[in-house]
């Protein structure tokens, strides 16, 4: 079947970008050609990670069955008040490929479900659409945008993960029931976990990450100091690291206080900072590090890498620390814990973390994880980081491989086949593997 699809790609960063891309290569495997329509270069430079030859040579593993089709950059609209036009321009990058297609598919409402119902509605094709986190916890907020999307997406089957977003779709959008699918095992690890494309130790992440910090779009005397830092080696202290969306509710605020108080004790450690996202929120945590001389020796700052690094990234640290809280979308269900996990490192948890986890019954605090409690308790977290470095490596290591012996139990190898794909077989709208593989003999 030949498929459209209108979503985010690389090199975007985050977990709607990824789990795009993810289930583009698991449709092409299985005998499908994608064609993935994105703004994704449109992103500014602290949402997007560097591709090396490396990754470029991992992202075109689909071959010639995925085409990916960024639209022009255009800095010359001029209409008032400005807009980026981007429902308009990928509608019509793609109306033409659709035209030929068996199936259309949204994946996050806006811009891109918007678009692929568009497409399938005037070309009378079949309409997908997987809503995020942020689109159905703060977009459909909005009484336009809901009334948007009520409307626009009537006719499309909209792939949900949880009972939770369920009835948000159903109850408070108006969707109608048959029209709602759960995604088999809607949360999923994704296969570079289980073997990754090529390990990188921490002074090869460094070197690689180099380029992508030289153009970061930040204060460029603050990315000189960095800068300078970036290649300098580390000692050989505990190394703690934090990866992700920098954020008020994601803990990298209170973890740079809790650190500078154990700088200033002379206490010896390593800190892997990997981030990005909304410039202000970034260069505000830089600067906290870069103000602070101690911490800022102890530190190396790497923009966001691509989600097949992440395995490396966190391998290169002995503890890893996710510290969201207060988060403003109640089902939100980062799969980070489980990446840490599953590669056998130390995991640092919140609580508002730690009770999402379906598995939390066996997470034993000092045993198969370490508990930060509420992060904004400064104190408490400065002494639970502290036992962390003051730890024998070989005892960091013992509970993140009793973590990961939980998480393999928790998780069989079906689980990193793509959910979507899997989803979409099961509602007979794409055809399974084995049925692909034996019409090719």
């Amino acid at each position: 079947m030949r498929i459209i699809l209108v979503g985010k790609a690389p090199p975007l960063q985050g977990g709607v970008a990824s789990r795009t891309f993810n289930f583009a290569l698991a449709a092409t495997r299985s005998g499908h050609n994608v064609d993935l329509y994105t703004n994704s270069a449109e992103a500014g430079s602290t949402y997007r990670y560097e591709l090396c030859p490396d990754d470029q040579a991992y992202a075109a593993r689909g071959g010639n069955r995925l085409k990916i089709h960024n639209i022009a950059l255009e800095r010359r609209i001029t209409h008032i008040p400005y807009s980026p036009c981007f429902e308009t321009r990928l509608f019509g990058a793609a109306i033409e490929a659709a035209k030929d297609a068996d199936l259309v598919i949204g994946w996050y409402f806006q811009p891109y479900g918007l678009v692929a119902s568009d497409l399938a509605r005037i070309l009378g094709k079949r309409c997908v659409l997987l809503h995020a986190g942020s689109d159905l916890g703060r977009l459909t907020k909005s009484p336009d945008l809901a009334a948007a999307y009520r409307y626009r997406f009537d006719t499309c089957d909209i792939l949900t993960t949880s009972s939770v977003t369920r009835s948000i779709l159903t109850d408070h959008m108006g969707f109608a029931h048959s029209r709602v699918h759960n995604i088999a095992r809607g949360n999923v690890i994704p296969s570079y976990f289980r073997a990754p494309p090529k390990k990188l130790g921490l002074s090869e992440l460094l070197v690689s990450a180099h380029p992508s910090l030289q153009g970061l779009e930040i204060e460029p005397m603050l990315r000189a100091k960095f800068l300078d830092e970036s290649l300098a080696p580390l000692n050989d202290a505990i190394t703690l690291a934090i990866y992700g969306k920098v954020g008020d509710s994601k803990g990298h605020f209170e973890l740079i206080a809790a650190l500078s108080a154990l700088a200033d004790e002379g206490r010896q450690f390593n800190f892997l900072f990997c981030g990005g996202g909304h410039r202000a929120a970034l260069e505000r945590a830089l600067k906290k590090i870069a103000d602070h001389p101690a911490l800022m020796r102890r530190t190396r700052f790497i923009p966001f890498v691509a989600p097949w690094r992440i395995p490396s990234l966190i391998r290169t640290a002995d503890a890893v620390c996710f510290l969201e809280r207060d988060f403003d979308i109640s089902f939100h269900g980062p799969m980070v814990p489980r990446e840490v996990m599953l590669c056998g490192r130390a995991l640092v948890l919140s609580d508002e973390i730690y009770a999402k986890q379906p598995f939390k019954e066996k997470l034993k605090h000092g045993e198969t994880f370490f508990s930060a409690s509420d992060p904004r308790n400064i104190s408490g977290l400065r002494d639970v980081i502290r036992s962390i470095i003051s730890s024998p490596r070989d005892d960091l290591r013992n509970v993140g491989e009793r973590g990961r012996n939980i998480i393999r139990q928790y998780y069989d190898d079906s689980e990193f086949e793509d959910p979507v794909l899997l989803t979409l077989q099961r509602m007979g709208i794409l055809g399974s593997t084995s049925a692909i593989a034996g019409d090719k003999k």
